[in-house]
């Protein structure tokens, strides 16, 4: 893999090597500290998560009953009750998936320990699930009490103990910010060659001046196919303006 930055007035090509397991290594590391986990207890017929995955901890599986169906063509299923806590990616652990898939472009995301747009740490998510959870509370307590049901009441129940235990869960998560520099130290950038970057610059500049006067040819040859046109020497200005 390869990489390109700038570095003051010149335009550095790097070929890009780490060790896949030792990244994959971190990576976990960085989940188990610091990725949001969110506890899981439910009844089913089937696991609604992959039980071998890293992700996952804590994991239990219990027999409850056989579920009978009026359906003919349905046979019956063992409903089991499932718990387990998923630990889930950070920003970080998404940026290292994006290098172990090619992406070199991260590179200078982690060189300026900047996290993926729009992440938000575990804290911040269950701040936000509170101010939820309070909206809905303040606006249950605003209803006369004959008219709430008791299924609005068991589920806020639920979902007020889901959220006590995501909180205690998450209390003493770790920011992935201090990691930055472990997955950094795991890259190798050797340097294979370099180009001012005013070359570069004076390539633009050409191009654009080309596009220009393409686009002042261009109306010529309208209404007219590419077979239609015998006149030789310019058939890469030709080809340009018929793509």
């Amino acid at each position: 893999m390869y990489y390109i930055k700038q570095i003051k007035n010149a335009l550095i090509k790097y070929e890009v090597t780490f060790d896949e397991k030792e990244l994959h290594a971190l990576k976990y590391k960085i989940i188990y500290d610091c990725g949001e986990i969110k506890h899981f207890s439910y009844e089913n017929t089937r696991c609604n998560h992959n039980p071998m995955s890293w992700h996952m901890k804590n994991f239990s599986e219990d027999f409850v009953r056989v579920q009978e169906y009026n359906d003919f063509y349905s046979s019956p299923e063992k409903v089991y009750h499932y718990s387990y806590d998923l630990y889930e990616d950070t920003p970080l652990t998404k940026l290292i998936d994006r290098l172990l898939g090619g992406d070199t472009s991260v590179i200078a995301l982690l060189e300026n320990q900047q996290p993926i747009e729009n992440e938000n740490t575990p804290e911040a998510n269950l701040h936000a699930r509170e101010e939820e959870l309070r909206a809905k509370i303040s606006e249950l307590l605003t209803v006369s009490t004959t008219n709430i049901s008791t299924w609005e009441l068991e589920n806020l129940k639920n979902q007020l103990d889901e959220f006590q235990i995501n909180y205690k869960l998450n209390e003493n998560r770790k920011s992935d910010s201090s990691y930055y520099q472990q997955v950094l130290e795991l890259i190798t950038m050797e340097e294979i060659r370099r180009i001012d970057s005013e070359k570069i610059e004076k390539a633009n500049t050409l191009l654009m001046e080309a596009e220009k006067l393409i686009g002042e040819v261009r109306p010529f040859f309208e209404d007219t196919a590419k077979d239609q046109i015998t006149v030789t020497g310019y058939q890469k200005v030709i080809s340009k303006i018929f793509n």
